[in-house]
Order: C-alpha cells, then sequence, then structure tokens
C-alpha cells in the first residue's frame, strides 16, 4: 500500500468544484414563472426562519451570457415575449460564498428554437453592488477555469 503527498497529484479534486447557479424568472406581464430550481427544508426545520435549499431541476432555464447591463437566458418555449416586463432572481451559491442579484427587466430579443428560446434582458432597476459582486464570483470562476487549462496545457 503506498501512501502519497497531495503534492504528488498534478490534478487537486478541489479543481472541480463549481458553484450552482439558481435562476428564477416571473413574468410580470404574461403573470407566469420559471425557475430552474426547487426549494426544499432542511431536515428538522420547520419555522418560517429555515433556509431553503435549492436543488437544480431544469436545464432549460440556463444563463447564457452576462452583458454590461443585462444577461441572455435559455427559457421554455414561449415563456415570454419581446417587450415583456420580467422579475430576475440569479443567486449564485459557491462552497466560499452565497451572492443573489434581483433585477426588474425588459426583454429585448427573442431567439426561438425548437425547445428552448433565447431571452435578451435589460436591466431596468436593480442594485449595482449587487450586479458587481455577481459578475465578480461569476468571472473569477470563470479564470479559474481558464487557469486551469492553462496548466494542464503546460
Amino acid at each position: 500500500m503506498s501512501t502519497h503527498n497531495d503534492e504528488d497529484f498534478a490534478i487537486d479534486a478541489n479543481d472541480f468544484k463549481s458553484f450552482e447557479i439558481c435562476i428564477g424568472v416571473d413574468n410580470t406581464t404574461a403573470r407566469t414563472e420559471v425557475k430552474n430550481y426547487e426549494t426544499a427544508s432542511p431536515k428538522g426545520e420547520s419555522s418560517k426562519k429555515e433556509k431553503l435549499l435549492k436543488m437544480k431541476v431544469n436545464d432549460l432555464v440556463q444563463l447564457i451570457e452576462l452583458q454590461e447591463q443585462g444577461v441572455v437566458l435559455q427559457l421554455p418555449p414561449n415563456s415570454c415575449s419581446t417587450g415583456h416586463n420580467l422579475t430576475l432572481t440569479i443567486e449564485v451559491i459557491s462552497p466560499a460564498k452565497r451572492v443573489e442579484f434581483e433585477t426588474t427587466s425588459k426583454v429585448k430579443a427573442v431567439e426561438r428554437m425548437e425547445d428552448a428560446q433565447w431571452v435578451t434582458l435589460q436591466f431596468l432597476q436593480f442594485k449595482d453592488e449587487d450586479w458587481k459582486a455577481f459578475n465578480k464570483v461569476y468571472s473569477s470562476r470563470q479564470d479559474q477555469i481558464l487557469d486551469f487549462f492553462e496548466s494542464v496545457k503546460g
């Protein structure tokens, strides 16, 4: 049986720990809602102050692109149309921190596909510091991924 030191391994398992992105979209124009998660109470807790666990259940709701003051989302077909007003909530849950961003937004464009649609949203009202915090967490993970591939490439 051999023993090993963590420094002997070229790959660190922590390099593969990522974050979850929970997205909720409330279409205030059509009065509908879509999200990529379900919530559940932790075992043994039942008060209103309980922290809800979020579990990803829907791959049709995804973050495709960040823009300066907006995003492109993949949503289920017919979930919104150009001109609709949406309330968007994005929560990033990483091993290190949890960041939540909420905004009212307007649908600027919809690209329809067979089983989904890509929706371009322009943010209307949001807290600038929350948007910056979200961007910081998201872009730092992208940088970590690029660094990892550079180190593997040699």
